[in-house]
């Protein structure tokens, strides 16, 4: 909702506090921020395809003895080492993550501070060549 979004546009502008005044430096921070995520987006993806892979799920059989319709459908997708290693491309740049249901915030984060550093860069170069002028 309305408060996770400004949670993360806050957070986002107290991350950009360092000068981000060239668009080289908004590049340089917007891609640190995607590894920032991506590692740990890749590693937890990774350990549940091999617990998948492994059979170690049992979300079946859980299911019937709590009558849990949302429990029996997680993990019910077979997953691929393909989509392993799309899972942080599509968690952080679609919203899309069927490894792990949460990571659809790190999309939203990772939205929010590239507006942030964008506005930062717009505001520490046109604002100050402006009042250079």
């Amino acid at each position: 909702g309305f408060w996770l979004v400004l949670f993360f546009v806050i957070s986002g502008y107290l991350w950009a506090q360092t000068c981000v005044d060239r668009f080289s430096s908004f590049c340089i921070k917007s891609i640190c921020r995607f590894f920032r995520f991506c590692f740990p987006v890749f590693f937890a993806s990774a350990l549940i395809w091999l617990l998948s892979t492994l059979g170690l799920f049992h979300n079946q059989k859980t299911s019937m003895l709590f009558q849990n319709q949302w429990f029996q459908e997680a993990y019910s997708d077979k997953l691929s080492f393909l989509m392993l290693v799309r899972a942080p491309f599509d968690t952080l740049f679609f919203g899309v993550s069927h490894f792990n249901n949460p990571y659809y915030v790190l999309h939203d984060m990772m939205i929010a501070s590239s507006i942030i550093y964008f506005l930062q860069y717009l505001f520490l170069s046109v604002f100050f060549n402006f009042l250079m002028l």
